[in-house]
């Protein structure tokens, strides 16, 4: 696989986030504006619908982000911190020991890493769980050192999304009003917005660099 560079990065981005916000608007296009019962079987339908770009997004933005800095292969002197907790992850995951001794080798081993080349896994890192609530976003954002402050007044429509779409997913009637849908509608777009905004501007202004 070739490496990802800089405008291979942003032409994904952009690519995500364009055939999603078109697939969104077109889906909502075609949902009546009379209450029958065709509406409001595409209301309840769009909410996983709506879920799915949801997670999607992330799940593949996050992913390409990673991959991006993955592939700098950056000293970890260069990286940010969480972004050396990823690459040494095997080496402190071994370490869990009362022992002195084996503190001090531990030790003397991260110091001699410090100036080594970056080597952040690029699989099984982000993990949306399935369930993409506020708090497994906010996970995912710490993990590459993106910012989530923004998104706190989020959290609730978050999670009722995701409520709404368990619900749904498994098989229970759960009526959607149109209101309820278009309000899901408008706010994961401009979450997906946001999202792409952040994660462009870090690259740009290179924030994974300590």
């Amino acid at each position: 696989m070739a490496r990802l560079t800089e405008d291979d990065f942003f032409n994904r981005i952009d690519e995500e986030f364009s055939w999603r916000r078109r697939e969104i608007i077109l889906y909502t296009g075609k949902i009546p504006d009379a209450q029958t019962d065709i509406q409001r079987v595409m209301l309840r339908a769009g909410i996983p619908f709506i879920y799915a770009h949801w997670e999607g997004y992330v799940k593949t933005c996050m992913s390409l982000y990673l991959r991006y800095i993955s592939e700098l292969q950056l000293s970890h002197e260069k990286l940010t911190i969480p972004f050396v907790a990823l690459s040494l992850t095997n080496s402190i995951n071994e370490f869990d020991s009362s022992d002195i001794r084996k503190k001090v080798k531990f030790l003397e081993l991260m110091m001699l890493k410090v100036n080594a080349r970056s080597n952040i896994p690029k699989k099984n890192i982000i993990n949306t769980k399935s369930n993409l609530r506020y708090d497994v976003f906010k996970e995912i954002m710490f993990n590459v050192d993106l910012n989530h402050h923004g998104f706190e007044s989020k959290g609730e429509v978050i999670n009722s999304l995701v409520d709404a779409r368990n619900h749904i997913a498994h098989g229970e009637y759960k009526n959607i009003s149109h209101g309820t849908f278009m309000s899901f509608h408008d706010e994961v777009l401009n979450l997906l917005e946001q999202i792409k905004s952040i994660i462009e501007n870090s690259i740009l202004n290179k924030d994974y660099l300590r």
